[in-house]
């Protein structure tokens, strides 16, 4: 299995565009779930630099069966499990731009809520996310995102924009909530957008 899992590093890291791609145990932040209760090890590690390392790293995935996870924020990196791992982490990717102007936020995958709201607040902004500072921003708005701005301004989810989004098929694709007819019409002033 060694062997096998070597042979897919040396692939995924010869097909990525600028990412980097660690084996086993070598990097134990990436391994760090936010629990102690479990030391599920991934054997293969992705610190992508471009959508496009992501795209790659989903389909390597999937074409050698390993269970996919992935680390944003911090909270997790996906259910334990004892199936062999690939764990996507973007948890060194935490750019976060405001613009002050039209009061949105453009972030990186990894941003934390504290970051977000950290680089609004030096622009005398406030912004829609959720009461701890160390969970990621992607996962907290996916998931819905409740926070102390939700009776004013819901949800962060409603204050979402545009996304840049990789599926499990290796899809990246470019969603907008807004032009959703299921979409209530209600946008706030925040727009994010991740990968």
């Amino acid at each position: 299995m060694a062997r096998a899992i070597s042979a897919i590093a040396a692939q995924l890291q010869r097909s990525l565009t600028s990412g980097q791609v660690l084996c086993d145990r070598a990097d134990a932040h990436s391994r760090h779930r936010g629990s102690d209760a479990t030391d599920d090890r991934p054997v293969v590690i992705v610190l992508p630099e471009t959508p496009h390392d992501v795209q790659i790293a989903v389909l390597a995935a999937r074409e050698h069966n390993l269970s996919l996870s992935v680390r944003a924020g911090g909270a997790s990196a996906g259910p334990p499990t004892c199936d062999p791992r690939l764990v996507i982490d973007l948890s060194r990717k935490q750019r976060v731009v405001v613009d002050p102007e039209h009061r949105t936020a453009t972030i990186q995958g990894g941003a934390t809520a504290g970051g977000v709201a950290s680089t609004a607040l030096r622009q005398r902004l406030s912004a829609v996310t959720g009461t701890t500072a160390t969970v990621g921003m992607a996962g907290l708005t996916l998931g819905g995102g409740y926070g102390p701005f939700t009776g004013h301004f819901g949800l962060a989810l409603d204050n979402l924009l545009s996304a840049e989004v990789v599926l499990a098929d290796g899809r990246r694709v470019k969603p907008t909530p807004c032009t959703n007819p299921s979409c209530s019409g209600r946008c706030g002033a925040a727009e994010s957008s991740v990968w």
